[in-house]
């Protein structure tokens, strides 16, 4: 099966959906690849982000891990509360993450029009 794929990715390169009725409107491998900007952006979001994000992972499976018994409910009434508490902090780190999200999705946006911007004029 995985010659196959590299098969046809072979055949084709760089082609990554040729155009029968005109060859020049195929779209190549560089057409489709993003700027040097954007690629930099994702990078340091990547090399930012992803440690948090195992962390963060991790953190969680270790204040989460565990049975709940009908038993352990009832033997530790307020405890429960540390749990929530802690559920506090998940929520904030999640809210946090959702909101670099959007900081670098509006970053790539804003490259995007300018680079339309600039093709315009």
């Amino acid at each position: 099966m995985l010659g196959v794929i590299f098969t046809a990715a072979f055949s084709l390169f760089p082609f990554l959906l040729p155009s029968d009725l005109d060859p020049y409107a195929s779209l190549t491998l560089w057409d489709a690849s993003s700027s040097q900007r954007t690629l930099f952006i994702m990078l340091v979001a990547v090399l930012v982000f992803l440690p948090i994000v195992v962390l963060y992972t991790d953190w969680v499976f270790r204040v989460l891990r565990g049975k709940v018994t009908e038993a352990y409910m009832r033997e530790h009434k307020q405890s429960l509360y540390m749990r929530c508490r802690n559920m506090r902090y998940f929520a904030w780190i999640l809210g946090v993450l959702l909101a670099c999200a959007f900081g670098i999705i509006n970053a790539l946006w804003t490259e995007m029009k300018m680079h339309d911007a600039s093709i315009e004029l």
